[in-house]
C-alpha cells in the first residue's frame, strides 16, 4: 500500500472520494507554515455585488450613555472635606480609592457568607459582617470601620423608632 497508516484497516483502497480530498487539504495544511495556515484563502476584493455595511446614523439630540467607572467617586471629595478641608484628591487617587472600595464590597460578602456557611445558616448576620470586615482590614483600620458601621446602624435604628 505505500501510504502510511494508523491503523491496519486504513488504506488507498477503501477510503472514498470524499475521504481522499480531506486527506490531501489536511496534508496540504500540514506542509504549510504555520503563517499560510492561519489565511488559507486569498483576500478578495470588494465586488460591487457584495453587500456593503450601512452606518447607523445617530440621533444627534440623544446623549451617549458614559460608562460610570468610578460610580463611588463622587463621595471620596466629601468625606475628605470633612476630616480636612484644604485637601483635594488626584483623579489617579480617586480610582485607586475606587477600586478599593469596590474590591472591599466584594470580599466582605464573600467572607461573611463563608463565615454563615461554616456556621450551618443561610443567613448573614451583622456579626458576620463585623467578622468578615476584621479578617479582612489589617489592626486599627478594622476596629475603626466596626465602630463606625455599629454607629450608623444604631442611628439608622433610632430614626426608625422616632418616625
Amino acid at each position: 500500500s505505500g501510504s502510511t497508516c494508523l491503523s491496519p484497516r486504513f488504506n488507498a483502497h477503501n477510503i472514498s472520494h470524499q475521504e481522499t480530498t480531506v486527506l490531501e487539504k489536511a496534508k496540504a495544511m500540514a506542509n504549510l507554515s504555520s503563517e499560510e495556515s492561519l489565511n488559507p484563502q486569498e483576500p478578495r476584493d470588494a465586488s460591487p455585488t457584495t453587500p456593503q455595511k450601512v452606518k447607523k446614523v445617530k440621533n444627534p439630540r440623544r446623549r451617549s450613555h458614559s460608562q460610570h467607572r468610578d460610580i463611588l467617586a463622587i463621595y471620596f471629595p466629601k468625606v475628605l472635606k470633612h476630616i480636612h478641608s484644604g485637601l483635594s484628591l488626584s483623579r489617579s487617587t480617586v480610582s485607586v480609592l475606587d477600586s478599593f472600595v469596590k474590591d472591599m464590597f466584594q470580599r466582605i460578602p464573600n467572607e461573611a457568607g463563608s463565615l454563615a456557611g461554616q456556621n450551618h445558616r443561610s443567613t448573614i448576620t451583622s456579626r458576620d459582617i463585623q467578622v468578615a470586615v476584621g479578617l479582612l482590614l489589617p489592626g486599627e483600620i478594622s476596629k475603626h470601620a466596626v465602630y463606625e458601621a455599629t454607629r450608623c446602624v444604631y442611628l439608622q435604628q433610632q430614626q426608625k423608632t422616632i418616625f
